[in-house]
């Protein structure tokens, strides 16, 4: 229904691995005692043999989308500014891979670019990466100086992904150290 739009479904963040269980749960729950988990699990689809159902779910869609999909420059400026300033400073490692990984997806689900198979588009996706691998790697903090630049004479050059791996077996192996 239309009046749980605006209603919280948990009362807490999701913070990453060390809570996604339990805010999972959390959200499956609130959504299955809204009636609503048929519309993530697909179990729910529209209507396509009654007119009314179908203009009802219409409404449903058009107040969310009404609600919710409210963007403009300053949205794709903050965002694109939270992208370019975020550094590591008191996050541990996984946090702020975490907090990169969210803020490109983000900007992803804002900027609608169009589906391309030429030749060329795998060269766009490697720049994208390229792009976002400078990025986390600018913002990380000093103690991963030496790792970054080894990372950076890998060729064929790292994904995110595979940098972050690196640096946390990196911080696992200097962690493990520094208690023994």
């Amino acid at each position: 229904m239309v009046e749980d739009i605006g209603s919280q479904l948990v009362t807490f963040k999701l913070e990453g691995t060390e809570n996604y269980k339990v805010w999972s749960t959390a959200v499956q729950l609130a959504l299955h005692i809204r009636n609503k988990i048929g519309f993530i699990n697909g179990k729910s689809v529209r209507d396509e043999t009654d007119g009314t159902l179908q203009e009802q779910w219409d409404k449903c869609n058009v107040v969310l989308k009404e609600t919710y999909d409210k963007q403009d420059g300053s949205v794709i400026y903050n965002l694109h500014h939270k992208i370019y300033t975020l550094t590591q400073s008191s996050m541990s490692l996984s946090e702020y891979y975490h907090e990169c990984n969210s803020l490109w997806r983000q900007f992803d689900s804002l900027v609608d670019l169009p589906a391309c198979t030429c030749e060329c588009s795998s060269k766009f996706k490697e720049h994208a990466q390229l792009l976002r691998l400078m990025q986390f790697l600018m913002g990380l903090d000093d103690v991963f100086n030496s790792v970054r630049s080894i990372i950076l004479t890998i060729k064929p050059i790292l994904d995110v992904k595979y940098a972050f791996a690196t640096l946390s077996r990196d911080e696992s192996h200097r962690n493990s150290h520094s208690s023994s």
